[in-house]
């Protein structure tokens, strides 16, 4: 692909994207309707899923596992004990990688509609790099990871013209804590330079949930607003 840059030259591009372990294949079998399902109960619900590979059969199985909830008072399935729900589904769902939460108090969003049912990741927290000073070393990482050299050292063979690289940061690309630095606001520019890999001359990236386009080349950081 050919970036026509502001002066009228041309520089080599490819794009490519990088997201943690096994989004990409929940995304997949998710499918269409995403991470939203009909909600069986009154509550609102949250299944984090440690693997993707349980959705299919928490697809199964979720109705019946929120009306048993429901029905007992339970909110959190993490806390449950095997003995003492001796119940097929909930047996299941104890020895997966699925959590439920159950929120009695919403039962309808802001606009009145009921609440779906949400698949999302597992949670996580921690210290937000404010100054985005690990950012770089985090970057660089990415950049090793096997399918950013794959795109890199194609790059490579075109001859005669910059070499730049858009990087798309989906879920679980970051660590947290450079993750969230990123969604800051106001908006922090690092001040930690990146070390590119040979033969790459501009990165440019964009992260999951953050409102800037990063840039990085023989002038340093820059970073432009997205609308």
């Amino acid at each position: 692909m050919l970036l026509t840059l502001a002066d009228g030259s041309q520089a080599a591009l490819e794009v490519t994207s990088h997201s943690a372990e096994g989004v990409q294949l929940r995304d997949a079998i998710l499918g269409a309707e995403n991470n939203q399902w009909p909600n069986p109960g009154s509550w609102y619900w949250r299944a984090d899923i440690g693997s993707p590979r349980d959705i299919p059969e928490l697809r199964e199985r979720y109705d019946r596992i929120v009306r048993y909830c429901e029905d007992r008072g339970i909110t959190q399935t993490g806390v449950l004990y095997p003995w003492e729900h001796q119940d097929p589904d909930i047996a299941w769902l104890l020895k997966s990688s699925v959590e439920l939460w159950g929120s009695p108090d919403l039962t309808t969003s802001a606009d009145g509609s009921p609440y779906a049912f949400e698949v999302l990741p597992p949670g996580g927290g921690g210290a937000v790099d404010v100054e985005l000073a690990g950012l770089a070393s985090v970057i660089e990482a990415v950049l090793s990871e096997p399918n950013q050299v794959r795109h890199i050292d194609k790059l490579n063979r075109a001859t005669g013209m910059q070499k730049h690289l858009f990087l798309i940061l989906g879920e679980g690309a970051l660590p947290f804590e450079q993750w969230a630095g990123l969604m800051r606001t106001p908006p922090v520019i690092p001040t930690v330079p990146l070390t590119l890999s040979p033969g790459l001359d501009v990165l440019w990236f964009v992260s999951s949930f953050s409102h800037n386009l990063y840039r990085f080349g023989s002038s340093g950081w820059e970073m432009y607003p997205l609308p």
